[in-house]
C-alpha cells in the first residue's frame, strides 16, 4: 500500500466517493487513485477490503438493507452527485443527434460511438434534458423537431 495507510483507515464514505470517482472517464484512473494517496496494487487491496465488508454485510440477518449497504449507496450517491454538479452537459441539440442515433441503429453503445459520445455524457444529459423538458415545451419542441431531422 502506497504511504503507511491500510485499507482499514479508508472509510465506508471515502471508498464509495472513490468508487465514485473511477466510474467518471473524464479523470484517468492513476489520477484519481493519486489524489487519494494510492496507487494500483493498494487500490487492489483496499476493494477487496471493502468488497469483502459489503458482501458480508448482506449476509447480515436483519429487516431491510444492512445498514454498511445504505451507508455505502448513500455515500456512493452523494460522490455521483456531487461529480454531475461540475460536469459538462451536452447541447440540447447533440442529445437530440444521439437519441436520434440510438432510434435508428437500435444499437446505442454503436451509435453513441458513431457520434462520439461517451455513455456516460449522454446518460448525464439524459437526466438534466428529461427533467428540463418536463417543465418547459418550448425545449420539448426544440428536442423533437431536431430528433424528426
Amino acid at each position: 500500500m502506497s504511504g503507511s495507510r491500510s485499507p482499514q483507515a479508508f472509510d465506508v464514505d471515502t471508498y464509495a466517493t472513490i468508487t465514485a470517482e473511477l466510474a467518471q472517464p473524464e479523470t484517468p484512473r492513476e489520477v484519481v487513485l493519486a489524489r487519494h494517496g494510492l496507487d494500483e496494487e493498494s487500490w487492489v487491496a483496499l476493494d477487496h477490503y471493502w468488497q469483502d465488508r459489503l458482501s458480508s454485510a448482506l449476509d447480515e440477518d436483519v429487516e431491510g438493507v444492512p445498514p454498511l449497504i445504505a451507508a455505502y449507496a448513500a455515500a456512493f450517491e452523494r460522490a455521483r452527485a456531487a461529480a454531475r454538479k461540475h460536469a459538462t452537459i451536452l447541447p440540447i441539440e447533440r442529445f437530440a443527434d444521439a437519441t436520434r442515433e440510438i432510434q435508428r441503429r437500435g444499437d446505442p453503445v454503436a451509435a453513441l460511438k458513431h457520434v462520439g459520445v461517451s455513455l456516460e455524457d449522454f446518460l448525464r444529459a439524459n437526466e438534466h434534458w428529461t427533467k428540463a423538458m418536463i417543465s418547459d415545451p418550448d425545449l420539448l419542441q426544440r428536442f423533437r423537431s431536431r430528433l424528426a431531422r
